[in-house]
């Protein structure tokens, strides 16, 4: 494919390399902000006496022709010298083993190199008549505030500075997502040499290559270890890796002697993401949200020996969002369920509880666990009850009827219960829709569906929630029951017109609260009755466990197709069909104020939900895929949920994708067993 900005990690480690050929750029991924230390990389081969190189660094002698590849667990180039008919490869390959932390957290890249010359001509070009063609493959990196020191024959050190950084003490939002302050953390990695040499600052390896001949055996480790950098509650915790190595020279010597087994295991997930019938697009959109997820993991050991997970979101830096992490859900169900098992977990210390003096009862979940290296509280500046509580609830139904794991239910029982009382007491008007703590993650929308107070988004949320967790809890409140009942008669009621579900139950503004400005609203609620793509967003998990719910299936088909055509726009759907002709000023904390923005992530949820429902809207990855390949050509951004408007980047969310792969999935599965 064209070349365009990419980067691979180890997942949990912060040990990856990020890379931008369109300004040729290159970045080492550590504890820094994204997209990481910047660095220079010359890789290619030499030839006579021109450095024939893939463009990592500036100012390079570029192959004539090139080409990039992306798996999950690698990054590629290809460059072709045409008058010698030679092609070179470079690979970047990480360790990626589901369900298995200690291999996938070796803190280490493994980097390959391979020659090959062409039989024939390239192109219209005639390759040289020379029966041999002699030259160098050669590979180097260095950080460009930094030094490369030999240690040994094969080894090299780079020692470089990152600056960590942390929030604000006083756990006040920065409305920019930049740290509060940083500290500068002293780094030393390791890059070995296998079966090539050293010699005047890079690794090097002579070929000779007769017609047809190809020579791959130029390989190296890229390693690392770390002290702790990530603080869980005031405790700063080491990575997971620590517990297997003591060192950078104990990674290398680990790599080297396992070497082929350990590329396998990374090239079997790869070919089990391959399993599909989506089209190319969707591979090249797995890869890329899958790599942009990886650069933001963290996996580390506590005090008392167990693992804590947690994932950064992307620009905004905020750990285990809990609305971010529903999206990626689908990855964790079908590929690693412990992930998702873990921070259930952990959320539970999060649970925050209404002022007793109001009608509110239970407990309601924060928003984030934490910024940057500081996982300790909430930092994002407003509360997501409502939506929080119910991804909580049925994250943890679907992980239950996927894993079978009874012991779930009792060690979450009291915060599922909790959660459900908060929810069913949000019905101040009652009619089975929350009519308060219903501020959204949607949250560069129009009021209407950012935090209206009779949302039909929230009220299908609200009601698959309920309807999950009375399935989880020993005990059933006849509350829930009313509560559901009262919600299925407004969402199809009063929640539905004509051909589709609209966005507010309440066509009234009086009484809602700008949760950013703080400012009270009154009037008509503009776009209360606009088509939208959430009103499916709940109802995804329940497909992947093949569970459904009493809302009519009629009504859900025809709300895809026509909110799906009224919503439709160059790089995929937008929020809802409303287009406001105010001006809408730019809100602190928000990177844009658009109101034609839409994002990658809800569209993909969309679509596995019409997909499960035998509603083809694959097509779309295509205009996805457009999206990431506009903005990634010569910036550097990875997976870019938003489109027309907001800025989030270097976004985990892309996960959502798997929702489709598992829709898919069961598509093909009767043909299987025809078979």
């Amino acid at each position: 494919m064209q070349l365009l900005s990419d980067a691979i990690a180890v997942f949990g480690s912060r040990v990856g390399i990020a890379v931008n050929p369109g300004n040729g750029r290159s970045y080492l991924i550590r504890f820094s902000e994204h997209p990481g230390i910047p660095c220079l990389i010359e890789a290619g081969m030499t030839i006579g006496a021109v450095d024939y190189s893939f463009p990592l660094a500036p100012d390079l002698t570029l192959f004539p022709f090139m080409e990039q590849s992306s798996t999950f667990t690698s990054i590629g180039f290809t460059g072709v010298i045409p008058e010698y008919g030679i092609q070179v490869g470079l690979s970047i390959r990480i360790v990626f083993a589901p369900e298995d932390p200690d291999r996938s957290t070796i803190p280490a890249l493994m980097i390959s190199m391979s020659a090959e010359r062409m039989r024939g001509d390239f192109r219209w070009t005639k390759q040289t008549d020379e029966a041999c063609i002699s030259g160098k493959l050669y590979f180097s990196i260095r950080p460009e505030s930094g030094t490369v020191t030999r240690t040994d024959s094969d080894t090299v050190q780079l020692a470089y500075t990152v600056d960590v950084p942390y929030p604000s003490d006083s756990g006040d939002y920065a409305a920019d997502n930049r740290p509060s302050y940083t500290r500068e953390e002293p780094v030393n990695d390791l890059l070995c040499g296998i079966s090539c040499s050293y010699t005047d600052d890079r690794f090097t390896r002579e070929v000779h290559l007769h017609r047809g001949e190809a020579d791959t055996a130029m390989s190296l480790v890229y390693a690392a270890y770390d002290r702790p950098m990530m603080t869980v509650a005031g405790e700063l915790c080491p990575f997971w890796y620590t517990h297997e190595y003591g060192s950078a020279q104990q990674v290398i010597a680990h790599l080297k002697s396992s070497w082929d087994s350990l590329q396998k295991v990374s090239q079997d997930f790869d070919a089990s993401c391959a399993d599909h019938t989506l089209g190319r697009a969707f591979d090249h959109l797995s890869s890329c949200a899958f790599h942009s997820w990886l650069i933001n993991t963290w996996f580390v050991i506590r005090a008392d020996r167990s693992p804590w997970y947690t994932v950064w979101e992307g620009n905004c830096y905020f750990t285990s969002t809990v609305d971010v992490e529903y999206s990626q859900s689908p990855f964790y169900l079908l590929f690693w369920p412990e992930l998702l098992r873990l921070q259930l977990l952990q959320w539970k210390e999060f649970l925050l509880v209404p002022d007793a003096s109001g009608p509110l009862k239970g407990c309601f979940l924060s928003h984030d666990t934490g910024q940057f290296l500081t996982c300790s509280h909430q930092y994002y500046p407003h509360h997501m009850e409502i939506e929080e509580n119910c991804n909580f609830i049925l994250m943890a139904f679907a992980y239950w009827k996927q894993t079978g794991d009874l012991l779930i239910c009792s060690q979450l029982e009291a915060a599922i219960t909790g959660m459900m009382d908060y929810i069913i007491s949000t019905d101040l008007k009652q009619t089975g829709i929350p009519a308060t703590g219903c501020s959204n993650t949607i949250d560069d929308a129009s009021p209407a569906i950012q935090y209206g107070d009779q949302q039909v988004y929230l009220g299908i949320k609200a009601y698959c929630a309920i309807w999950a967790g009375i399935q989880m809890v020993s005990n059933r409140n006849a509350e829930y029951d009313s509560f559901c009942s009262r919600g299925l008669r407004t969402i199809t009621t009063a929640g539905w017109k004509q051909d589709h579900f609209i966005v507010n139950c309440s066509q009234s503004a009086d009484d809602l609260t700008d949760p950013w400005t703080g400012q009270r609203l009154s009037g008509e609620l503009e776009g209360w009755d606009a088509y939208h793509i959430f009103a499916t967003n709940a109802l995804v998990l329940l497909d992947m466990i093949g569970v459904s719910t009493e809302i009519p299936e009629a009504y859900l088909c025809e709300d895809l197709i026509t909110s799906t055509r009224h919503t439709l726009s160059e790089y995929g759907c937008r929020h809802t069909s409303f287009e406001s002709r105010a001006e809408r000023a730019l809100q602190k904390g928000l990177a844009g104020s658009s109101s034609m923005v839409g994002w990658l992530s809800m569209n993909m949820l969309r679509d596995a939900a019409a997909l499960f429902r035998g509603i083809d809207l694959t097509h779309q990855l295509q205009n996805y895929w457009d999206w990431i390949c506009t903005v990634n050509t010569r910036e550097i951004h990875l997976f870019f949920e938003t489109f027309s408007g907001n800025n989030l980047c270097f976004y985990p969310r892309g996960l959502a994708i798997f929702a489709l792969y598992a829709a898919d999935t069961a598509r093909r599965t009767p043909l299987t067993q025809l078979r």
